[in-house]
């Protein structure tokens, strides 16, 4: 898969009609959501394995 230039100003190497451009890629708040979403999942494994 080549990347055009058109895509790599915008900072999403996807394809120009997948999910990711139609969502507009990852802002801010999708960042934070993302590291809150980790951190509970990891939370989570490690209260099962009793550390």
């Amino acid at each position: 898969m080549t990347i055009k230039a058109s895509q790599k100003v915008s900072g999403c190497p996807c394809p120009p009609s997948s999910a990711c451009k139609k969502a507009g890629g990852a802002g801010p708040v999708g960042a934070i959501l993302a590291y809150f979403v980790a951190g509970l999942l990891m939370y989570l494994v490690m209260v099962c394995l009793g550390e």
